[in-house]
């Protein structure tokens, strides 16, 4: 399960490690993240794509990223991907146990 006790050990050995990301969620969260990202330093991330569920979203971009299914994680090669989203516990879930996606390459985003 995402901690957010740990966080702030996370992010300090994410950035130091992982570079390509995919975030989850393609409203407010990841828009702010996407935001925040680039006034700290872009150099830290290259988001590669935002996952997100609703269909109507998918295809589309957010601030330029790309809004893809998240049955197309598995076609990036990404170090982590940040839920940007409140629903959080739920998307988890969905990736790990629907994706079979590795809970250690997921991670909470701060709140932007």
């Amino acid at each position: 399960m995402v901690s957010k006790n740990n966080y702030e050990d996370a992010i300090k050995v994410f950035r130091e490690h992982d570079h390509n990301v995919i975030l989850f969620g393609a409203s407010s969260g990841g828009e702010g993240f996407i935001t925040n990202t680039g006034k700290r330093s872009m150099k830290e991330y290259n988001i590669l794509a935002v996952a997100d569920n609703d269909k109507k979203k998918q295809g589309g971009n957010l601030l330029g990223v790309p809004i893809i299914s998240p049955s197309q994680i598995s076609m990036h090669k990404y170090d982590k991907i940040i839920i940007t989203s409140r629903f959080f516990l739920g998307i988890e879930e969905q990736l790990i146990g629907e994706l079979g996606i590795n809970k250690d390459d997921i991670m909470l985003a701060p709140k932007c």
